[in-house]
């Protein structure tokens, strides 16, 4: 009897007007795209703040696009398509509503000439196109709290910029970086120092705690050094550089022509070109007083060391001098050889 009854009730056409809703069917989600840009999900906003919305999300990376509009007719939304199309390409699928627009012929011819593949959903079910209507719920409300101080245009810019940097609670990862390839700089990238500034920054500071202890040192093609050598023989050798292999690394020939690289530190110059760098010589030899041929003895004997002669006393030939070098009251001004000058005979007419 009770199987009777409900067979009857559900054969009844005035318990079937006023029956409650049947139960949601299980939920069937949209495949998700491997690739970016392979399946939009696109819907209109509004009308909202005076204006009508084309809303654009990509499925992989739920990047949203949003462009202003007018009017909805079926040609204004092409055109508004193509110039997203022209920024990302073609998409394979384009899913959308049965709106008057997307279900025109104009639209279906686009698609077709563009190998898109047009999906609409069931009439009247909103869910069928969950990501987009979502997507239109978001702008909505972040237009609502960006208030009204600024234009709808800056409004609409400050969203995108924020949304696009933002992890996705689906992917947990921001849509440029899906999208892009790369993160976008926002004003919050500002605040945080970026791996490239932190590590100049260090660089910085290492570089000025060791040069204070340090002396920058160059060294040109064919300057004549003393290179450290690590075989055997002297620790110092001899050398002339060949040639700059770095900004402080050098090649260096030795005299007996080995050819070794050596670092600036590893590298010192000659002692005469110490001595030229620190006492420059002077052009201008107008000034020394040339000595009297009569007064300097040359000996032409046995050459001495220069050890030798400074090893020898002082002779007597000052002292077997005129008096008048001692007692003169104007004495010649004696050189370092201890020599007395004299100044030259001049022919006066």
């Amino acid at each position: 009897m009770d199987a009777d009854i409900e067979k009857f009730v559900k054969l009844c056409s005035t318990c079937a007007q006023h029956a409650k809703q049947p139960a949601k069917s299980p939920l069937q989600n949209w495949d998700w795209p491997l690739e970016p840009w392979k399946r939009i999900h696109i819907d209109f906003a509004g009308p909202f703040l005076n204006k009508m919305f084309l809303i654009v999300i990509d499925a992989h990376s739920k990047w949203i696009d949003v462009k202003t509009m007018t009017t909805i007719t079926a040609s204004d939304t092409i055109i508004e398509l193509k110039e997203i199309f022209s920024t990302h390409g073609l998409p394979d699928q384009i899913v959308s509503d049965n709106g008057p627009t997307f279900t025109s012929l104009e639209f279906k011819t686009f698609c077709s000439a563009n190998g898109i593949e047009h999906i609409t959903t069931s009439p009247y079910h909103p869910a069928g196109n969950g990501l987009a209507e979502r997507a239109v719920g978001i702008f909505k409300t972040a237009m609502i709290k960006l208030g009204s101080k600024c234009s709808l245009r800056e409004r609409v810019n400050r969203f995108l910029a924020r949304y696009r940097s933002t992890p996705h609670v689906t992917t947990g990862v921001a849509p440029c970086e899906l999208l892009c390839g790369r993160k976008i700089k926002t004003h919050l990238d500002l605040v945080h120092p970026t791996v490239q500034s932190s590590v100049s920054q260090h660089q910085c500071k290492q570089k000025l705690n060791y040069d204070r202890t340090s002396s920058e040192r160059e060294f040109g093609i064919h300057d004549s050094v003393y290179v450290r050598n690590y075989g055997k023989g002297e620790r110092w050798i001899p050398g002339q550089i060949v040639e700059s292999t770095g900004p402080v690394s050098y090649k260096v020939r030795a005299n007996d022509g080995l050819l070794m690289r050596r670092h600036a530190d590893q590298i010192r110059v000659t002692c005469a070109q110490e001595y030229e760098s620190d006492t420059p010589l002077s052009s201008d030899t107008s000034d020394i007083p040339l000595p009297d041929s009569k007064s300097v003895v040359v000996d032409l004997g046995k050459p001495e060391s220069p050890a030798s002669i400074r090893a020898q006393p002082p002779t007597n030939q000052c002292e077997s001098q005129p008096n008048q070098v001692s007692g003169s009251p104007n004495p010649r001004p004696l050189r370092r050889s201890n020599r007395i000058t004299k100044a030259p005979d001049r022919l006066v007419l």
